[in-house]
């Protein structure tokens, strides 16, 4: 059994193995730019494979959030099949691990029946929390609102500024200051753009977060969602001073009013506390009966926990658009009929 990083020639093989064994017309298959956009490095694709006599028996996905020395990175699709070597699985994500000479290795999105399995292999896993706050209205076409607690946030005159494109945010964020790679895993500025601005599938908004004419020390990515006749903004990533994230409550309750958002909602892991209370949301736990759904491809009125598994908690945060767990399930085309 060979173990190696695949080769661009190998993508056919490895969309041909995610087709047979892990779902038939997966958005991958279904979609190759989609594929590429994800996992392409030049001649190579981010993904290690495990092969014998031309046959794969084993795939794991993963991306760079960073390209230093020792980089950062999400694990992304793993999958084997029976081979003769019980341990494959764990074979190629110590390959990985130690090929690559990762610093950060953490996914986000796995099952929380496998926690055991990664704690097993030395890995610290957890839940991230999910905090909303709800807009005063009358109605809720996405959420079901049992209860309507709207918690007051901490008065600030601090503003979010979009920053609609790449050279927009190269001008206006200095992201070589040690705020904005103080944290693990640290995403550079790469990764950065093209998650947010040169997304095929999806379009973000990129804030800064402003205080008067100081230097931006915080960025905030949302993503609005649309059900029927119900819209509501997601959190999705934040980067920098988490300082300026807690005085940012009143600039977010603007635009939940302004566009008529349902809500606001924020999967995070790593941020204090005291920082969601003063952004004015409120904790989604076991004793909320209302539903903030997660999935909206297709869309599904639950309440969904996202568990993660990291090698190293100490500094780390983890948020709703980590990795591979903004992939869509269907293509533009599919999208828009």
């Amino acid at each position: 059994m060979v173990i190696r990083i695949a080769d661009y020639t190998d993508k056919q093989f490895i969309l041909d193995f995610i087709d047979e064994y892990w779902q038939k017309n997966h958005i991958f298959v279904r979609w190759p730019e989609l594929f590429e956009d994800y996992h392409r490095n030049e001649n190579k694709i981010n993904y290690v494979i495990a092969e014998e006599d031309h046959k794969l028996y084993g795939v794991c996905g993963f991306i760079y959030a960073n390209h230093k020395e020792r980089p950062d990175l999400w694990l992304a699709l793993w999958k084997v099949i029976p081979s003769g070597s019980p341990s494959l699985g764990l074979d190629i994500v110590r390959y990985l691990h130690q090929e690559l000479n990762c610093n950060i290795l953490a996914c986000c999105g796995i099952k929380k029946e496998v926690k055991k399995l990664y704690e097993f292999l030395g890995y610290k896993t957890g839940t991230l929390s999910h905090y909303y706050r709800l807009n005063e209205m009358e109605n809720y076409a996405i959420a079901t609102v049992n209860h309507r607690r709207i918690q007051p946030y901490a008065l600030s005159e601090t503003y979010l500024e979009e920053i609609k494109n790449e050279e927009q945010f190269r001008r206006t964020i200095d992201y070589s200051r040690a705020v904005f790679h103080s944290y693990k895993p640290y995403k550079d500025i790469d990764y950065v753009v093209r998650k947010y601005f040169h997304n095929i599938a999806y379009q973000y908004q990129v804030w800064a977060i402003r205080e008067g004419n100081e230097v931006v020390d915080a960025i905030l990515v949302t993503k609005k969602v649309e059900v029927e006749s119900g819209k509501a903004l997601r959190i999705v990533d934040f980067l920098g001073d988490e300082n300026k994230l807690a005085q940012c409550g009143a600039a977010i309750d603007q635009l939940l009013k302004k566009n008529d958002y349902e809500y606001v909602d924020f999967y995070e892991y790593g941020l204090k506390e005291e920082t969601l209370k003063d952004l004015g949301m409120v904790l989604k736990d076991e004793s909320d009966t209302n539903i903030i759904p997660n999935y909206f491809e297709p869309f599904v009125k639950e309440n969904i926990e996202i568990h993660f598994f990291s090698n190293d908690l100490d500094g780390f945060r983890m948020f709703k658009a980590d990795g591979d767990q903004e992939r869509p399930n269907f293509r533009l085309d599919e999208m828009r009929s």
